[in-house]
């Protein structure tokens, strides 16, 4: 992605490149640091056929075996989030992330849900703890913090979720998305131990591609 007004250097060895970054564009710059050597591995993508894909440089993500196109028609929160609410009314607080690129930025979302507790304390005195519903968009600067972070919160237990999924599935709608960048946290009010943590996670990538369109791909 080099672009005019920018200047780096390039020095490849074997399947690594090394990038510097002497100058940084105002506008459309390299997501690195200036003055700061960068290395990753070069991956070649080939074809069904193994012939060496080649691959436009403004089409980079998009074309990439660990990103998957956005269809410009989202989804609607249905089985597969709803299958997430036996799974969330177990935990303290449920937080799955995924990360989207769009327009030339890099996004993490994030959607938070508590369910409400009900229960009794030491002294024999019940209580009631709401639930909590969240989701939030920021853009990944970078040096990987997040900035200009969208937050808002949701009412009513459990269709807050839905809303939730499907508030993050409208402002990532038409990105590209980072497969393997999927994170699911799961707390436990008592500290019980995390089990069948990859069913969880499947239950909760199922509930992201159902609300990004992603169901029949």
């Amino acid at each position: 992605k080099r672009k005019s007004k920018n200047f780096a250097t390039f020095q490849l060895m074997d399947n690594v490149m090394s990038i510097e970054i002497i100058k940084q564009a105002k506008k459309d710059g390299f997501d690195l640091i200036e003055g700061v050597s960068s290395t990753g591995k070069l991956t070649v993508v080939r074809e069904k056929e193994g012939n060496v894909k080649k691959v436009p440089t403004r089409q980079t993500a998009k074309q990439s075996p660990n990103t998957i196109q956005l269809p410009k028609k989202r989804g609607k929160a249905g089985k597969h989030v709803e299958a997430l609410l036996p799974e969330v009314e177990k935990c303290f607080s449920w937080n799955q992330a995924c990360f989207v690129e769009k327009g030339r930025k890099s996004f993490a979302a994030v959607v938070s849900f508590s369910a409400p507790i009900e229960g009794t304390n030491i002294h024999g005195t019940p209580y009631k703890i709401g639930c909590k519903i969240e989701a939030v968009i920021s853009t990944l600067s970078k040096d990987g913090s997040m900035t200009n972070e969208e937050h808002k919160t949701f009412r009513g237990w459990p269709n807050g979720i839905n809303r939730a999924f499907e508030w993050v599935a409208k402002r990532t709608q038409g990105g590209v998305l980072w497969t393997k960048r999927f994170e699911l946290n799961r707390n436990f009010w008592d500290k019980k131990k995390l089990k069948n943590h990859k069913a969880a996670e499947s239950l909760a990538l199922a509930a992201w591609h159902e609300v990004f369109g992603l169901d029949d791909k």
